[in-house]
């Protein structure tokens, strides 16, 4: 009897737990922690030589809520908004000003799916594709398995195991809450495109296999004279120890 009455306390303790916990939302994302920062190049389409370094870094997780730090690291000016995780808004001193593209979900499978964005001053959701059919690409850790995310304006790669950003192209109808908050004249009129150029964050695992084949065929020539000359030292090698 004692031991039911022990095991009912517990059950009712997990269940308080669960229900008053401050950390009740479930992290979607292995890199929602304090200290983690991204690091973007951004580029206006069509002139490569102008460019900002944007630099998001999360400074406190409030369940479904992230406080970010917004810089600028070439002109050294930052801005602190507040982003919902679930649904990608972004907050400036309480105010909804938009929605960011710098993350989305994990391991996704390929079909048709609504997409978040503020189009011409309007926050809508927009009908997109997703091709999560493998293939890899270069980040500042490595070749990652990525998938791309594609509509009328806008073509992204988001990292498969993190659901980060990559690399993408934006239409200038398309506004980016992380870059709108600067008000940046040139990103406001024009296209422009983001990769990811720096982080310490962990975004999932490498792919030994695919580095091992990568660094195969990247590398094939030099492989195949190597493996020449040895067969052919090995060659000369067993007919000079016959004729002796």
């Amino acid at each position: 009897m004692v031991y039911v009455e022990s095991q009912k306390g517990l059950i009712i303790f997990f269940l308080f737990f669960i229900l008053f916990s401050n950390n009740v939302f479930a992290q979607p994302y292995p890199w929602l922690k304090k200290g983690v920062y991204f690091e973007y190049m951004v580029s206006p389409y069509g002139d490569f030589s102008l460019f900002y370094l944007l630099r998001w870094e999360i400074i406190d997780v409030l369940d479904d809520m992230i406080v970010v730090r917004l810089t600028l690291l070439n002109f050294s000016i930052s801005k602190t908004v507040r982003v919902k995780i679930s649904t990608r808004e972004v907050f400036l001193n309480d105010r909804r000003i938009g929605v960011t593209l710098m993350f989305y979900k994990t391991y996704v499978k390929t079909g048709t799916t609504n997409f978040l964005v503020k189009i011409d001053n309007n926050i809508t959701s927009i009908k997109v594709k997703i091709d999560s059919s493998t293939a890899y690409t270069h980040t500042p850790i490595g070749r990652q398995r990525v998938y791309l995310l594609s509509g009328n304006l806008i073509e992204m790669l988001y990292d498969y195991d993190s659901g980060i950003l990559i690399d993408d192209y934006i239409s200038k109808r398309v506004e980016e809450a992380f870059i709108e908050v600067f008000d940046i004249p040139e990103l406001y009129y024009m296209s422009f495109f983001i990769k990811l150029y720096s982080t310490n964050a962990d975004i999932g695992p490498i792919d030994i296999l695919h580095e091992i084949w990568c660094f195969i065929v990247y590398n094939f020539p030099i492989i195949f004279l190597l493996a020449s000359i040895t067969i052919s030292l090995l060659i000369i090698y067993r007919r000079h120890k016959i004729t002796k």
